[in-house]
């Protein structure tokens, strides 16, 4: 009952990275450089977390987030729509 509010959030950011992380190593782990995307890459808290446990788990690589990461979502999807239409030739059709 007496934790900091910041030391509870920092353990809350630390156990959802942790569980990204041991979903990362089943897949393969991380090797020399990893990219965070997403909104959550723009969370300090979630960022500093990240940094510890990579450090902790596969030593000091290089964390590569950029500032408009938060777009990758999007343009993943829009490259999956193009990709549909023009290399394969599927057109949706309008629903009404």
């Amino acid at each position: 009952l007496g934790d900091k509010r910041e030391d509870i959030m920092a353990g809350l950011h630390r156990s959802i990275i942790l569980r990204a992380m041991s979903i990362l190593a089943r897949s393969g782990g991380i090797r020399n450089e990893f990219t965070f995307t997403g909104g959550v890459a723009k969370n300090e808290a979630a960022v500093k977390a990240l940094n510890e446990l990579v450090e902790e788990n596969y030593g000091k690589l290089t964390l590569n987030i950029d500032p408009d990461s938060i777009y990758t979502g999007a343009l993943g999807g829009a490259t999956f729509a193009w990709r549909a239409v023009v290399e394969e030739g599927k057109v949706a059709e309008a629903r009404t």
